[in-house]
């Protein structure tokens, strides 16, 4: 079914029908304090989150690394150079006539 071009999203995609843009709209325009939606399973609803295990990832921006895994990967970064220093360090004969002779190809 084609879309409706008067029915335009703001990415260029045409809707098929004033509900489809609406319930775009209404799924893609929410805050980020809004709570998430109860989902019904079986008889219950079900709350995501709602058992606080994941306040912190909630309180995060999404493109936003959590610390721990920020100093982890510094810590990386900073035992490669290091090991990368030391190496050259010890081994600086061997790496310089490697370098000089893949520069001579």
């Amino acid at each position: 079914m084609p879309g409706n071009p008067a029915l335009v999203t703001p990415s260029g995609a045409q809707a098929g029908s004033t509900t489809d843009l609406n319930a775009l709209h209404a799924a893609t325009h929410h805050k980020p304090h809004d709570k998430a939606p109860a989902v019904a399973v079986g008889s219950h609803f079900v709350i995501p989150g709602a058992t606080g295990l994941f306040d912190a990832a909630n309180r995060l921006k999404p493109n936003k690394l959590p610390t721990s895994l920020l100093l982890a990967l510094v810590a990386l970064a900073v035992m490669s150079a290091l090991a990368g220093a030391l190496l050259v360090r010890h081994r600086w004969p061997e790496t310089r006539s490697v370098a000089l002779r893949l520069l001579r190809r």
